[in-house]
């Protein structure tokens, strides 16, 4: 193991020893052949335990003493519920449990349409969800003033209700942001894809 991986694998092992506190170390649990890419010598691993096996040996090889930290896994893979979100490198479209069917449908919409060169989307920006400050709108509203300036003409239609409703838009009205509040809807809404 080389380069970044490795520094993260030490400092676990070093706070781990230290024993103040409890450590993981996240570690991504990659396909076989991208294991031959990061692993020396073509090396891959049958499971996460192998993985974490050779990992262990390998850094006790290194440092002297057996580390007391957990190792836990992610997936090497992005898993996207339909072709309407972002595509990221290694992002799957995978329909997981209890997904409205008419959310995929809307994806396979707008994946049909930019393969025929259209726009998938041209109602402009908008920002969506339950308004409170949690769901990012002290986010969104800081960003918006802090490029006021940069984003002249830009508007952004908000749709949500929420306990917050009444701050947020007194917030953004007396920074004079050009947001258009709008009630609550779902993703799924028609007003947002006719």
């Amino acid at each position: 193991m080389t380069g970044t991986a490795v520094n993260p694998l030490f400092r676990a092992a070093y706070l781990a020893k230290s024993a103040k506190q409890a450590v993981t170390l996240v570690v991504p649990w990659l396909c076989k052949s991208d294991q031959e890419l990061v692993y020396p010598n073509n090396l891959s691993f049958s499971s996460p335990e192998a993985q974490e096996a050779y990992i262990r040996n390998w850094l006790e090889e290194r440092v002297g003493f057996k580390a007391d930290f957990k190792i836990s896994f992610y997936p090497g893979k992005v898993l996207r519920l339909s072709a309407a979100t972002q595509d990221l490198p290694k992002s799957v479209i995978c329909n997981v449990h209890g997904v409205n069917p008419k959310f995929l449908r809307i994806g396979e919409k707008v994946a049909a349409e930019r393969v025929h060169g259209q726009q998938a989307f041209s109602k402009g920006a908008y920002f969506l969800g339950k308004m409170v400050w949690a769901k990012g709108y002290r986010e969104l509203i800081d960003l918006l003033s802090k490029h006021k300036s940069d984003l002249e003409g830009f508007k952004l239609d908000v749709y949500g209700n929420g306990e917050d409703s009444k701050e947020v838009q007194s917030v953004a009205q007396k920074l004079d942001l050009n947001l258009n509040f709008l009630r609550g809807r779902d993703h799924a809404d028609d007003s947002l894809h006719e």
